[in-house]
């Protein structure tokens, strides 16, 4: 991946996580100042550029979920995660993440799928680089098509 393809996907990103409200970000803390944001939206919300940046194709049956691993200094650190979606109903959707970015500008996102007014639950795992222990992150959210 050439360095302007890969800038353009930070800019993308950062992007993102400061479109988001605060029903739908927030921070997760570890040791020594390091921080996992996180935030989640419609994949049909991303701009046509961001979603080729992303290579998302935007629907309005799917969101994203991005997580921005940094330090106490604001830079990137090396970080894995797993973790599901889970409906009221019970339904389960495993997440699968990805790394986009450039070194020093890394971030974790997963696409998942979203039905018209439901609440879904997150239970995400993150394992930080020199992190003795992973960083558990769950959450509630509501979604809408077409809003």
């Amino acid at each position: 991946m050439g360095a302007r393809r890969a800038s353009w996907r930070v800019a993308a990103l950062l992007a993102l996580l400061s479109a988001w409200t605060a029903a739908a970000a927030g921070t997760v803390t570890g040791t020594d100042g390091r921080v996992v944001h996180y935030g989640s939206m419609n994949t049909d919300r991303l701009s046509a550029e961001v979603a080729q940046r992303l290579e998302i194709r935007p629907r309005a049956s799917h969101a994203l979920l991005v997580l921005s691993p940094r330090d106490a200094q604001g830079r990137s650190v090396a970080a894995s995660a797993s973790g599901e979606v889970r409906r009221l109903t019970g339904q389960r959707q495993t997440l699968a993440f990805l790394t986009r970015g450039e070194p020093g500008q890394q971030d974790l996102i997963a696409e998942f799928e979203i039905q018209d007014g439901e609440h879904l639950d997150f239970e995400i795992r993150i394992r930080l680089e020199g992190e003795p222990y992973p960083l558990d992150l769950r959450f509630r959210r509501q979604f809408y098509r077409g809003n």
